[in-house]
C-alpha cells in the first residue's frame, strides 16, 4: 500500500532576543542562553502541534553592561 508524502514547508527565522540577565544566579551568559533556546524551542513545539521539527543554532552571546 501507497502512501502519499505530505506537503511540507521550511520556514527559517533570524531572532534577537535582549533579556535581564543576573550573573548572580549562578549561570554564566552561554548557559543562560542555551537554557533560553530550549525554553524557545517547547514554545514553539507547544503552540504549533503542525511542527515536525525545530532546529537551530546559536550564533552569538553577547553581555552588555555587566560590569
Amino acid at each position: 500500500m501507497e502512501t502519499t508524502a505530505r506537503p511540507v514547508v521550511r520556514v527559517s527565522f533570524q531572532v534577537e532576543i535582549e533579556l535581564e540577565f543576573d550573573s548572580f544566579k549562578g549561570k554564566t551568559a552561554d548557559q543562560f542562553a542555551e537554557n533560553v533556546e530550549d525554553d524557545m524551542m517547547d514554545a514553539l513545539t507547544e503552540m504549533r502541534p503542525e511542527i515536525l521539527g525545530v532546529y537551530s543554532t546559536m550564533i552569538d552571546v553577547t553581555t552588555i553592561n555587566c560590569d
